[in-house]
């Protein structure tokens, strides 16, 4: 039996083949390299808004079960305050707005009456706005959470 003979033409990649397939491919990484980073930035951003967020919660639930009367919870008149009991890297603003209710159906259709004096106000409007104060963060960052207070 005779080997088999091969044809004298057929060759493998010439390197301008090797040369132009290698200049396509890395076309085509740095392509996909680029939607890596932009992806990490992405998580990364993400992951800033959630610890602004939980902090936000926290900070609401600690204002929400303080007192109705507290002086925490006077009305504001709209000057933000400083919240003492934030964590640090954060900076932590909150407006509380007094409102009387003689009809609860009224919750429903805004605006509410608003309160003459604090002992007849029965129901408050806590605002805070929590942004980060570490270097971290890219931009400007800022939740912004409102939560209802009912007195009793």
């Amino acid at each position: 039996m005779r080997p088999p003979r091969f044809a004298t033409d057929e060759r493998g990649f010439s390197l301008l083949e090797l040369l132009v397939a290698l200049l396509i491919l890395s076309f085509v990484a740095l392509g996909i390299a680029s939607l890596f980073s932009h992806a990490q930035l992405t998580n990364a951003s993400g992951y800033d808004y959630a610890v602004l967020a939980s902090e936000a919660r926290r900070s609401l639930e600690d204002l929400l079960a303080t007192p109705f009367n507290d002086a925490a919870l006077v009305d504001t008149a709209g000057t933000p305050r400083q919240l003492t009991t934030a964590r640090r890297g954060f900076d932590i603003r909150y407006t509380v707005q007094d409102f009387q209710v003689l009809n609860w159906n009224q919750l429903t259709t805004p605006p509410w009456p608003v309160a003459a004096t604090a002992a007849e106000a029965n129901l408050k409007q806590i605002t805070l706005r929590v942004g980060s104060t570490t270097r971290f963060l890219t931009g400007r960052r800022e939740f912004v959470v409102s939560a209802i207070k009912i007195a009793g």
